[in-house]
Protein backbone atom coordinates (compact mmCIF):
# COMPACT_ATOMS: atom_id res chain seq x y z
CA UNK A 1 0.00 0.00 0.00
CA UNK A 2 1.27 3.57 -0.96
CA UNK A 3 2.17 6.11 2.67
CA UNK A 4 0.15 9.42 1.77
CA UNK A 5 2.42 11.85 3.76
CA UNK A 6 1.50 15.33 3.73
CA UNK A 7 3.56 17.73 1.74
CA UNK A 8 4.28 21.75 3.09
CA UNK A 9 3.54 23.99 0.17
CA UNK A 10 6.24 25.17 -2.00
CA UNK A 11 6.23 28.38 -4.39
CA UNK A 12 6.61 26.52 -7.74
CA UNK A 13 7.53 29.04 -10.28
CA UNK A 14 7.69 28.35 -13.84
CA UNK A 15 9.92 29.98 -16.62
CA UNK A 16 7.58 31.77 -19.15
CA UNK A 17 8.83 32.85 -22.86
CA UNK A 18 8.20 36.47 -22.17
CA UNK A 19 11.12 36.43 -19.01
CA UNK A 20 8.23 36.88 -16.38
CA UNK A 21 7.53 34.60 -13.89
CA UNK A 22 4.72 33.74 -12.65
CA UNK A 23 4.47 31.54 -9.42
CA UNK A 24 1.42 29.17 -7.30
CA UNK A 25 0.72 32.56 -5.19
CA UNK A 26 -0.01 34.58 -8.16
CA UNK A 27 -3.52 35.90 -7.41
CA UNK A 28 -4.73 35.37 -10.91
CA UNK A 29 -3.03 33.07 -13.46
CA UNK A 30 -3.62 32.31 -16.88
CA UNK A 31 -5.32 29.16 -17.64
CA UNK A 32 -2.33 28.30 -19.81
CA UNK A 33 -0.44 28.50 -17.02
CA UNK A 34 -2.84 26.44 -14.02
CA UNK A 35 -2.48 23.84 -16.82
CA UNK A 36 1.25 23.94 -16.57
CA UNK A 37 1.64 23.67 -12.97
CA UNK A 38 -1.17 20.95 -12.62
CA UNK A 39 0.83 19.19 -15.56
CA UNK A 40 4.06 19.33 -13.31
CA UNK A 41 2.71 18.54 -10.15
CA UNK A 42 0.76 15.16 -11.60
CA UNK A 43 4.57 14.20 -13.24
CA UNK A 44 6.03 15.10 -10.19
CA UNK A 45 3.46 12.90 -8.32
CA UNK A 46 3.65 9.85 -11.08
CA UNK A 47 7.47 9.43 -10.23
CA UNK A 48 6.35 8.43 -6.38
CA UNK A 49 4.02 5.67 -7.96
CA UNK A 50 5.22 2.24 -7.65
CA UNK A 51 2.34 0.69 -10.05
CA UNK A 52 3.19 1.17 -13.97
CA UNK A 53 -0.49 1.03 -14.94
CA UNK A 54 -1.42 4.06 -12.49
CA UNK A 55 1.84 6.14 -13.31
CA UNK A 56 1.07 5.79 -17.25
CA UNK A 57 -2.50 7.08 -16.27
CA UNK A 58 -0.94 10.10 -14.49
CA UNK A 59 1.93 10.87 -17.63
CA UNK A 60 -1.00 10.60 -19.69
CA UNK A 61 -3.22 13.35 -18.15
CA UNK A 62 -0.23 15.58 -17.68
CA UNK A 63 0.45 15.02 -21.25
CA UNK A 64 -3.15 16.00 -22.12
CA UNK A 65 -2.37 18.88 -19.42
CA UNK A 66 0.38 20.14 -21.52
CA UNK A 67 -1.33 19.96 -24.97
CA UNK A 68 -4.31 21.87 -23.31
CA UNK A 69 -2.11 24.55 -22.27
CA UNK A 70 -0.62 25.06 -25.65
CA UNK A 71 -3.81 25.51 -26.89
CA UNK A 72 -5.09 27.76 -24.07
CA UNK A 73 -1.94 30.31 -24.79
CA UNK A 74 -2.33 30.23 -28.50
CA UNK A 75 -5.98 31.61 -27.23
CA UNK A 76 -4.59 34.10 -24.60
CA UNK A 77 -1.87 35.24 -27.35
CA UNK A 78 -4.51 35.72 -30.26
CA UNK A 79 -7.14 37.58 -27.76
CA UNK A 80 -3.91 40.03 -26.76
CA UNK A 81 -3.34 40.57 -30.27
CA UNK A 82 -7.15 41.80 -30.81
CA UNK A 83 -7.15 43.73 -27.73
CA UNK A 84 -4.01 45.77 -29.08
CA UNK A 85 -5.69 45.99 -32.64
CA UNK A 86 -9.01 47.41 -31.01
CA UNK A 87 -6.72 49.90 -28.74
CA UNK A 88 -4.82 51.05 -31.91
CA UNK A 89 -7.73 51.66 -33.49
CA UNK A 90 -8.70 54.26 -30.80
CA UNK A 91 -11.22 51.54 -28.87
CA UNK A 92 -13.43 50.97 -32.06
CA UNK A 93 -14.80 47.81 -32.82
CA UNK A 94 -12.69 45.92 -35.12
CA UNK A 95 -13.91 43.66 -38.48
CA UNK A 96 -12.82 40.53 -37.03
CA UNK A 97 -14.93 41.54 -33.51
CA UNK A 98 -19.00 40.99 -34.16
CA UNK A 99 -20.66 43.52 -33.01
CA UNK A 100 -23.24 43.15 -29.90
CA UNK A 101 -26.21 44.17 -32.01
CA UNK A 102 -25.40 41.85 -35.07
CA UNK A 103 -28.29 39.27 -35.90
CA UNK A 104 -26.56 36.27 -38.46
CA UNK A 105 -28.17 36.34 -41.56
CA UNK A 106 -29.86 33.31 -42.72
CA UNK A 107 -28.44 31.22 -45.81
CA UNK A 108 -30.88 31.11 -48.90
CA UNK A 109 -32.74 27.23 -48.67
CA UNK A 110 -31.48 25.70 -52.16
CA UNK A 111 -33.78 24.60 -54.21
CA UNK A 112 -33.70 21.22 -55.98
CA UNK A 113 -33.32 21.08 -59.60
CA UNK A 114 -35.90 20.57 -61.64
CA UNK A 115 -36.92 17.32 -63.41
CA UNK A 116 -36.63 17.85 -67.11
CA UNK A 117 -39.08 15.41 -69.61
CA UNK A 118 -35.69 13.72 -70.91
CA UNK A 119 -35.03 13.13 -67.11
CA UNK A 120 -38.43 11.63 -66.21
CA UNK A 121 -38.24 9.10 -69.15
CA UNK A 122 -34.83 8.15 -68.45
CA UNK A 123 -36.16 7.28 -65.00
CA UNK A 124 -39.16 5.43 -66.56
CA UNK A 125 -37.09 3.39 -68.90
CA UNK A 126 -34.36 2.47 -66.03
CA UNK A 127 -37.84 0.50 -64.19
Amino acid sequence: MVEITPVEPEEVVVASENATDRSVSDPEPKPSEERLLDAEAIEAAAKTMERHTARAHLESLAQKLRRDAAALKRVEASRAKMEASSLSQGGETSALEPSATAVPSQAPIPTPPSRTAAASSVAHAAV
